[in-house]
């Protein structure tokens, strides 16, 4: 059964959107509902690269376990990441069935609004709100992992909503893997290496650590660490960078 990956900025209405489409789909398909907002110690988790990552992984591994024929699974996340949504697509190819992305749309004053609405507890803290904002690599139709690619505004109606996102799923039929997606390591491009290592860079300068180097040789070791890692799999990167800097460039 078909994979719908949910997508937006921070506070955006991501979680009520899938729950809403969990509620209104659960009569046409069983739905599974994966999602990082339970329990997450949100502002620590994403000012930490290795434990974003982990968090990443794991969701990635609750996909991969639940996919099959006869179940519809919703990814509540914000999957703002190209990489990592290139990767849940090779998941669905090779499962075999079909998927598609729900952007959930409102502005980042909307969303700042309503973090501060949350719970102290559930809030996230400026500079983390201005971070994921910032990282976020929107969806593109014209990328194939991107489509088909609903566009939801937060206050669209949630019979609507659930419309639209059959009509996405029921108008693109499940496409057979083939060589690249079946194996599991994405080796990214350029580009998207060059973006995540930043904002790892801005991620380390944010946090305060102070066995960190200091901005310049930070900057330094990203373009060493970019030469270095050759086509190393897009997911190990984090990992492999933070190693790396901590090691002082000595891995090359």
């Amino acid at each position: 059964m078909p994979l719908i990956v949910m997508c937006g900025l921070p506070c955006s209405g991501k979680s009520t959107r899938a729950r809403q489409l969990k509620e209104r789909l659960k009569g046409t398909w069983p739905v599974e509902l994966v999602s990082d907002d339970e329990g997450l110690a949100r502002n620590d988790v994403y000012t930490d690269a290795a434990r974003e990552k982990q968090l990443r992984d794991q969701l990635k591994s609750d996909v991969a376990r639940l996919l099959s024929r006869d179940r519809l699974v919703i990814l509540d996340a914000s999957n703002y990441i190209k990489g990592y949504r290139y990767e849940l697509y090779c998941l669905v190819r090779v499962a075999r069935t079909n998927h598609c992305v729900v952007q959930v749309l409102a502005t980042q004053d909307q969303c700042k609004q309503w973090n501060a609405e949350r719970p102290q507890s559930q809030q996230y803290t400026p500079e983390v709100m201005t971070a994921l904002a910032e990282r976020l690599e929107s969806p593109d139709a014209n990328n194939r992992w991107d489509r088909p690619l609903v566009q939801l505004s937060w206050d669209t109606d949630d019979a609507e909503a659930a419309k639209e996102v059959e009509n996405a799923l029921s108008d693109h039929q499940p496409l057979p893997p083939h060589r690249s997606t079946q194996n599991a390591p994405l080796v990214a491009d350029l580009h998207e290496r060059d973006q995540l290592t930043l904002n790892l860079v801005q991620t380390m300068l944010q946090s305060g650590d102070p066995t960190l180097p200091p901005a310049g040789k930070l900057h330094r070791l990203r373009r060493q660490f970019l030469a270095w890692s050759g086509t190393q799999p897009l997911s190990e990167l984090p990992q492999l960078f933070d190693q790396y800097v901590r090691s002082g460039g000595d891995q090359c």
